[in-house]
């Protein structure tokens, strides 16, 4: 169902059941990378949840990339992580501990200032209408489209995107995409 252009997201209030049984569904539909972004957990529900999943990943060789809590993934031994633009600059010394690193931009500048903390790839959005960023207008493709030509590392397209729209994003220069609602549905 899914090709090797998307990185999965995972926001377990969207799942009906239960969210292991989910991740399973997701590796089992040709997801090859996950960010495991459910910062709203304490540090210590998140790393718990992480261990599971990390388990799950290394079942199916898929790449978990770890989000927002920079101190508790290198303390695990993590590899990858993601996080916010504002995050990365705060723990700038502890991003060298990864081996594989990306972060959120909206702009240009905002992906020059990743490529400069050593990002491996950004995601830029959110390119389509969401409900994540309700009463927000998208960014749209042909601004994801400047993105992709200005920038130096690979670009991810987010927020909005759907099996349906996914080639636009790809056409528009993109490596590929992110999905969350569309995968973490109870229709896989």
């Amino acid at each position: 169902m899914f090709d090797e252009n998307i990185i999965a997201i995972t926001n377990r209030k969207l799942v009906q059941g239960d969210f292991l049984g989910q991740i399973e569904k997701i590796y089992q539909s040709g997801v090859k990378k996950l960010i495991l972004r459910e910062k709203d957990l304490p540090p210590e529900a998140y790393v718990s949840l992480a261990l599971k999943v990390q388990e799950i990943s290394l079942a199916y060789h898929v790449q978990l990339i770890w989000h927002f809590f920079v101190e508790e993934a290198a303390e695990q031994g993590a590899e990858c992580i993601h996080l916010p633009l504002e995050r990365a600059r705060q723990y700038k010394d502890y991003l060298k501990n990864f081996i594989s690193l990306g972060i959120s931009a909206h702009s240009i500048e905002q992906v020059k200032e990743a490529e400069a903390l050593g990002a491996d790839y950004v995601t830029f959005g959110h390119v389509f209408e969401t409900d994540c960023k309700k009463g927000l207008a998208p960014k749209g493709i042909e601004a994801l489209c400047k993105v992709c030509r200005a920038s130096n590392i690979p670009v991810y397209g987010l927020g909005g995107i759907t099996l349906e729209n996914r080639k636009e994003v790809m056409d528009a220069g993109a490596a590929g995409y992110c999905m969350m609602s569309g995968v973490m549905g109870s229709f896989i």
